[in-house]
């Protein structure tokens, strides 16, 4: 056989085993990748299958932890398993969300969150201990909080203008109580202040509890917080609230005005929300099936009852829509925290 001609079918059949070779691989691979799709089709199909863990950033008894606890009632009747409550306090959330980002995404671990983690703390914080972006699986979006500024019952201010017109009157003298330092009612507290061009102090108490006990007490001037802790004291007649962050009116809280009814139409402070995240990397199939049992419960007449009792809103959206607004919310909030100037470290 001339040289050339075993040369070159020497390399055709090396090409051919090549290609076997290659054929081979790609149907092992193929193989794998099948087995592993079928593999996760069939976990989600028997999920859940033991009880699941609901880590909550709040400690127990606060009203956050309150709402994941009746939340996670009816969420286990329709996945069919107990939900443990895990309480996982402190640390501006950041503790509970590096716990969420470093577990399982089996399913066994979910995280009852407020939007903060995802959408504040990386403007707050110069180094965060997990990518905000990426160290989670969004599930869907529950409830929405109804927010505002409340003042004593025996506060000289009868309205929001008052408030402003004193503070103006004696700037940095008034001062304001949060949840803390790194607290979005803080924040929404400093983006109204900005916005009627007062200065106040800030007070930061160890949660939403000792600040509504300071303001009751005349500790401070005023309060930013939700509704549906301070409603009992409205009801009361020990606190007045001066102004809600809603479009409209609460049934439940006729006599307090929306920002743009005391004056301020202008005025935009993006809503508190509590939603449910997974760890990372999840399965799309699992948390396909997580999020639809979340958005029925969240749009449940039992949570729809429950919320406005608590005078909230029910919000129930999917991840996707999830994932919209946590987008939205780092815009909006990153641009007024950058304006602002206001950090923690």
């Amino acid at each position: 056989m001339d040289i050339q001609l075993l040369t070159q079918a020497e390399n055709h059949l090396s090409a051919m085993g090549t290609r076997r070779c290659m054929n081979r691989r790609k149907a092992i691979a193929f193989g794998a990748a099948l087995l592993a799709s079928l593999a996760t089709f069939s976990h989600a199909q028997d999920y859940p299958n033991r009880p699941i863990r609901l880590v909550v950033p709040f400690p127990a008894g606060a009203g956050m932890d309150a709402i994941a606890r009746r939340f996670s009632e009816g969420l286990g009747r329709r996945l069919g398993q107990a939900i443990i409550v895990d309480n996982k306090p402190g640390g501006n959330l950041i503790p509970a969300t590096i716990y969420n980002a470093k577990a399982a995404p089996d399913g066994y671990t979910l995280f009852f969150m407020l939007s903060q983690p995802y959408t504040v703390n990386q403007f707050l914080f110069k180094k965060l201990p997990y990518d905000a972006a990426k160290d989670f699986t969004p599930i869907g979006t529950m409830i929405a909080f109804t927010t505002g500024i409340q003042v004593p019952s025996d506060s000289p201010f009868k309205n929001l203008k008052e408030f402003v017109e004193a503070a103006m009157a004696s700037p940095e003298k008034m001062n304001f109580g949060s949840a803390g330092t790194a607290t979005q009612n803080r924040l929404s507290m400093e983006i109204f202040a900005a916005a009627t061009k007062i200065k106040l102090t800030h007070v930061p108490y160890q949660g939403s509890g000792p600040a509504t006990i300071a303001m009751l007490a005349g500790q401070v001037d005023a309060v930013f917080s939700d509704y549906g802790t301070i409603a009992p004291h409205l009801k009361a007649h020990k606190a007045r609230g001066l102004a809600i962050n809603l479009p409209k009116r609460l049934p439940g809280l006729p006599d307090v005005p929306t920002f743009a009814e005391a004056g301020y139409k202008d005025l935009h402070i993006p809503l508190l929300w509590t939603g449910m995240v997974a760890p990372p990397n999840m399965s799309p199939q699992l948390a396909a099936k997580l999020s639809a049992a979340v958005v029925a419960e969240a749009g449940s007449t039992e949570m729809r009852k429950f919320a406005d009792e608590q005078n909230m809103i029910v919000m129930p959206a999917g991840a996707g829509e999830m994932r919209t607004l946590i987008e939205k919310d780092i815009e909006a909030w990153g641009g007024m925290v950058q304006k602002l100037k206001i950090t923690i470290d």
